[in-house]
């Protein structure tokens, strides 16, 4: 390394006392988050030049941090972790520590596998345990440990006092069942377990606590219990982890004494903002979470499954989501060919339910929640979703009465990749039925995407559903048709619905060609100078 340059001449800032210097270098450093800036930001000040070394040095909490992965240089380099625990001396500590296997590589160097080790072990001395206030563990099986993983196992207990962020996962796809994490701290005001056991969380929330995260394995329902009745002000719950491990929940509760602990978290319940659950093992466990709580009160309930079991489970997650609780619902967003997200938002009560499935798709879930909660067509005044549904839906729209009284502003997502996974599905048909009665429409919105354009049959198929809802379009000073996306994919498709619209001659015009032909300046920007559509 070289020697720190040494200025010959005192500039503005090297004229400021050490007070104001030390404020500077908190500035650049910035807050703890993210972690690996800070520690980086520390030693790039240090070596400036000598006195802004020793400066450095003096300030315990300007190295108050500890970040590291797999990997040689900069703030990952195993030795700048272990100097910043020196250096921070009895400061606050926030720890950082990825032990998985370096991305695109199948194997754990020795030289990461004993840099992890080693500075794990120097974290868990106790003179650094009593002033950690944020950890963060994540551990995959080429790590672990017996030995050194012990502590954080029954009845290991570690001591953390000062300890108010907490999160220790297991990999992403793998479980260790046989670690029942028992780490000695109270009242965090962050949890989250993954992967692992966990020996009753209750005992490390309370008031302060506004976010937990429980998930792998079995999780017990009185564990669930135990988290809503001593985090009285929780904010967050998860169980479960996206695209991670299945989650199941067992009922470890007598029949008899369901109501009383229902009764026990049902003010932590009612508080609640947002509550989502992620991946459970079956449909029962939706069941075995509703024994004890209520979504009907909860501002933000969401579920997002990446399988599906039979109809059963559909019905379950529609049971869970509690519609009839939002309200007037009046926004309602369904994105996604394969892969689907359903969201129905109600903005007079704050309420929103959210569904993500993806080998059943959200789309075969929607009669039911429509179903579950009829008013949904009468109080929706804006609606989002895939092109290629417009069929579909349309139909589900018809057998329900074929009214949307209170709807404005339609947002059509025309992208080719979803175009391409479902060029034989049925919503790319022509909806064929009784016209849809949308007599307060006034806008409608294409996104065509930043990148592929669209195909001609992709094309064809929004022109025949842009030609449906023009009947519909009442006229507004601020209406209209209205199109997002990228230059060039406007220019592909302006340039196939001229293609279109001067494919026949003009004897033998319909008005889908005149459509074709009046959309162009809307498609371009230029709409200042369209015609009328």
């Amino acid at each position: 390394m070289s020697n720190p340059v040494i200025s010959s001449s005192p500039t503005g800032i090297d004229k400021l006392n050490d007070d104001l210097l030390s404020i500077v270098f908190f500035i650049v450093r910035g807050p703890v988050y993210p972690i690996g800036h800070s520690l980086k930001s520390a030693i790039l000040l240090s070596l400036v030049c000598r006195r802004w070394r020793n400066q450095a040095l003096s300030l315990a909490r300007l190295w108050n941090t500890v970040h590291w992965h797999p990997g040689h240089g900069g703030n990952q380099h195993v030795g700048a972790a272990l100097a910043a625990l020196d250096r921070s001396r009895n400061a606050p500590l926030a720890i950082q520590i990825m032990l998985l296997e370096r991305p695109r590589s199948d194997d754990v160097l020795l030289s990461d596998l004993h840099d992890g080790h080693a500075l794990l072990r120097a974290i868990l001395l106790p003179q650094h345990l009593r002033r950690i206030t944020e950890f963060s563990i994540t551990v995959s099986d080429p790590f672990w440990d017996d030995e050194l993983f012990r502590p954080f196992s029954y009845p290991g207990r570690l001591c953390m006092p000062a300890l108010r962020q907490l999160s220790i996962s297991f990999g992403m796809r793998t479980l260790r069942t046989d670690l029942d994490v028992d780490i000695e701290c109270s009242d965090l005001e962050e949890l989250h377990v993954v992967g692992m056991k966990t020996r009753r969380p209750g005992r490390m929330v309370g008031p302060s606590t506004k976010l937990v995260t429980l998930a792998g394995g079995e999780l017990n329902l009185t564990d669930v219990v135990d988290v809503l009745h001593h985090a009285s002000r929780l904010q967050t719950f998860e169980i479960g982890t996206m695209l991670g491990n299945l989650t199941s929940i067992i009922n470890d509760i007598d029949a008899e004494d369901v109501s009383s602990y229902a009764r026990r978290i049902a003010g932590t319940v009612a508080n609640l903002c947002n509550f989502s659950v992620y991946e459970l093992s079956t449909f029962r466990d939706f069941a075995t979470l509703q024994l004890i709580i209520s979504t009907s009160s909860i501002r933000r309930c969401h579920v997002w499954q990446s399988f599906a079991e039979s109809l059963v489970a559909e019905e379950a997650w529609i049971e869970f989501l509690n519609l009839p609780s939002v309200g007037e619902v009046d926004e309602l967003r369904l994105l996604g060919s394969r892969g689907e997200d359903i969201k129905f938002v109600a903005t007079k009560t704050g309420r929103t339910r959210h569904l993500y499935s993806e080998k059943a798709t959200a789309f075969a879930c929607l009669p039911l929640a429509l179903d579950s909660h009829p008013p949904i067509l009468s109080t929706l005044e804006v609606l989002t979703f895939d092109i290629v549904k417009w069929t579909a839906f349309m139909r589900m729209v018809e057998s329900r009465g074929a009214r949307m009284p209170r709807l404005t502003r339609i947002h059509l997502i025309m992208q080719q990749h979803s175009g391409d996974r479902l060029a034989l599905h049925e919503g790319m048909r022509d909806y064929t039925g009784a016209t849809i009665d949308m007599p307060r429409l006034e806008c409608i919105g294409f996104d065509i995407g930043w990148s592929t354009p669209p195909s001609a049959n992709l094309t064809m198929r929004f022109l025949v559903i842009t030609l449906q809802l023009l009947d519909c379009l009442i006229p507004t000073p601020r209406g209209g048709v209205a199109f997002v996306g990228g230059d060039d994919v406007k220019a592909a498709l302006a340039s196939q619905c001229d293609e279109i619209s001067q494919r026949v001659p003009a004897e033998d015009r319909t008005v889908l060609h005149e459509v074709a032909a009046a959309l162009l300046p809307y498609i371009l920007g230029t709409v200042e100078n369209a015609g009328d559509v």
